[in-house]
């Protein structure tokens, strides 16, 4: 059935050109590709030496690829829809997840959770009421869920934690003593401690990943009769079944110890890197060796290293190892290198170091935001009118425990950014640059990891793709990098995520931002009754309430394919330089006291023509009109060649709800009008 109720976006047209006709029609069945995955057992309880298997069980539209993860972090080669894990040893212990995933989407299955059976022995939620040990060597189990955060309390690993739990080891002899978590279910921090006052501790030790798979692991040297305060929390909120074990190798040698660790660093292109140490316990036998990547650097063998005339082969991880006399060894915390305008942000590799990071959980205390790090008045890029950013830097990134699969692909290698926009205007941000098939999600500020999953997603896309022309040739390239606009609106912070295709690392990315204020004018009213539009691809759109349904009082919701667009709470969206991945149905939810309507709003189609001359074509030889485009719900696509009250319309078929643009119209023609019809299945 043909809808005449009005005619949008009719334009005169050149020769050569497209004319697109926008009808609005009843709305048709929105796509649907329910997608849940759940780990079967949901838990397990193994004994050292023994085996366990994880099966993933998938519900939606098959065949199904997997992924598996511990503790959030890609297992290499671990693809199967079961995973088997045998031998137990205690390092097994952990949350296991699979990503699955299909040629359209993919979803985290809910986690299935593995503990070794160990002697119980659980923290303390105070600190003064430390669990005490005393033995030199032995590894226990405790679960820290319901653990609070002391006002006073400080900052393990310089990140504020909300679930900590304590212990209180008297040393039973001089040595050097390690801890770790190895074994746990959730993303540990590790910290020790001298004192008995919590507002006086001094920190001997602290760390977040030495353990593998985000568990934990710190060594100090130790004094016989010696009390130390060990504590294990959970970064950005987590909280679970942990593990602590524990061993005093009795020697008279000492570690090297850390004084000043080195620093992250931004420098413009060709700028100078200096990273910076000090220790005690070394000794002119001491060695020190520089790492890049895992990689020593050659002749990098003081311990202070200088990275002058910076390019992009110098970005990366840097670290130094440290051996003394004895034999005893250190390795500094991993610090990154990259080239950007601002020298206090940095790319992060988890939610917690991004400033201000929100979460749940124990709260923070004395009135400090949750899980933020010490001096975050830096580490934000700050967005006004003319604002461009180009940072460049590693993809040394792992994955958060609960992150999820940006966009609906399999990642595993994500980075993060903080902006601010102090006006409103238009933020576009994209990795044309990167040297891999990029991922890219832009989140409010206010959300955490495993608390609320992500939901305050503004936008996100995997590929550009490109343009028709592009797509239309047989094997033509194809952009990978990834871009996504949207109107960033005055005060209001965004955390940009940057991942890769696959999980892949070892490769530089490119981060471009720029900030405008132009917006698009003539918005498209939206009302009770559903339309369609056609847009092209990187023209913006602007939809806006009907006046009608604008009242004092009324709070709006936008959406799009009925999922929640976070930050858009005005009466007018805007959308801006539209691709093929922001093809949907726009609706709005309005609230007003204990009233609500939903207007079914608009669904945008997106779509790209080119007009490329036939193989040996004249002048005389009419060129092809090919079409490309995304459409989330049916339609019946008409086209006409010219335009009058006794056009004669072509049927080229109904246009099924497609992710990649598809070509659609392939003519001999030189004009091309096109119009949308109602699709009754």
């Amino acid at each position: 059935m043909k809808s005449w109720l009005n005619l949008c976006a009719l334009r005169a047209c050149l020769p050569g050109s497209l004319c697109l006709l926008a009808l609005l029609w009843a709305p048709g069945g929105l796509r649907a590709q329910p997608l849940s995955a759940r780990v079967d057992p949901p838990a397990a309880n193994a004994a050292l030496g023994t085996a366990v298997t994880f099966c993933a069980e998938a519900q939606g539209t098959g065949p199904f690829n997997y992924q598996w993860q511990k503790n959030g972090l890609n297992l290499p080669d671990q693809t199967n829809r079961c995973l088997a894990l045998t031998n137990m040893a205690i390092a097994d212990g952990a949350s296991y997840r699979a990503t699955v995933f299909t040629a359209v989407g993919a979803v985290e299955s809910e986690e299935g959770v593995l503990t070794i059976a160990l002697v119980s022995l659980p923290g303390a939620d105070q600190f003064a009421n430390g669990a005490p040990i005393s033995v030199a060597s032995n590894s226990v189990k405790g679960v820290s869920i319901g653990a609070t955060r002391e006002n006073g309390e400080p900052r393990h690993f310089n990140l504020t934690t909300s679930n900590s739990v304590w212990y209180s080891w008297r040393a039973p002899a001089t040595g050097i003593a390690t801890f770790d978590t190895r074994g746990s279910s959730f993303d540990t921090v590790l910290a020790v401690y001298e004192g008995n006052d919590l507002g006086g501790l001094e920190e001997l030790a602290s760390d977040d990943d030495s353990g593998g798979f985000h568990t934990s692991k710190v060594s100090w040297n130790a004094l016989a009769g010696q009390d130390y305060r060990v504590v294990i929390d959970g970064v950005t909120g987590e909280s679970g079944a942990y593990v602590c074990s524990w061993n005093l190798e009795i020697t008279a040698a000492l570690l090297p110890v850390f004084t000043q660790q080195p620093r992250s660093q931004t420098v413009l292109p060709g700028g100078t890197a200096t990273f910076l140490t000090l220790l005690t316990n070394v000794d002119l036998a001491t060695t020190f060796q520089w790492y890049r990547n895992g990689q020593p650097l050659a002749g990098a063998t003081s311990s202070n290293l200088v990275v002058q005339n910076v390019q992009p082969s110098d970005l990366g991880q840097y670290q130094l190892t440290v051996t003394n006399g004895p034999g005893h060894g250190a390795v500094s915390m991993p610090v990154d290198l990259e080239i950007g305008p601002d020298p206090t942000v940095q790319s992060q590799d988890k939610i917690a170091a991004v400033p201000g990071a929100g979460g749940a959980g124990g709260g923070a205390a004395d009135g400090e935001l949750p899980f933020m790090m010490a001096g975050a008045s830096a580490g934000t890029f700050s967005l006004a009118a003319g604002t461009v950013i180009n940072q460049r830097f590693f993809s040394s990134g792992t994955m958060d425990r609960c992150e999820p699969a940006h966009c609906g692909v399999p990642g595993g290698a994500s980075r993060w950014f903080q902006l601010a926009a102090t006006t409103d205007g238009i933020c576009t941000v994209d990795t044309q640059g990167s040297a891999v098939d990029t991922i890219l999600a832009i989140y409010l500020q206010n959300f955490a990891v495993c608390t609320n999953l992500y939901e305050p997603l503004v936008d996100c896309n995997n590929d550009v793709l490109g343009s028709c022309d592009q797509l239309v040739v047989t094997n033509g390239a194809r952009d990978r990098f990834s871009r996504v606009s949207f109107l960033a609106a005055a005060g209001t912070v965004y955390r940009a995520v940057v991942d890769t295709a696959g999980g892949i690392r070892t490769t530089n990315i490119q981060l471009n931002v720029h900030f405008g204020e132009a917006l698009p004018a003539n918005p498209l009213v939206v009302d009770n009754t559903a339309a369609t539009v056609l847009q092209m691809r990187g023209s913006s759109l602007a939809l806006r309430v009907a006046t009608n349904f604008v009242v004092p009082g009324n709070l709006y919701q936008w959406q799009i394919n009925n999922r929640r667009i976070a930050g858009a709470g005005r009466e007018q969206i805007v959308l801006p330089l539209l691709n093929y991945s922001d093809a949907g149905r726009y609706s709005v939810l309005i609230q007003n006291g204990a009233k609500q309507t939903l207007l079914p709003g608009v669904a945008v189609v997106v779509i790209d023509p080119c007009h490329p001359t036939a193989a040996g074509a004249t002048g005389s030889v009419p060129a092809r009109f090919q079409l490309v485009g995304t459409a989330a719900e049916p339609i019946i696509l008409e086209a006409t060649s010219s335009l009058h009250a006794t056009s004669s319309w072509e049927v080229i078929g109904t246009i099924l709800p497609n992710v990649e643009p598809a070509l659609w119209d392939n003519a001999t023609v030189t004009n091309r009008f096109y119009r949308t019809l109602r699709w009754s299945p």
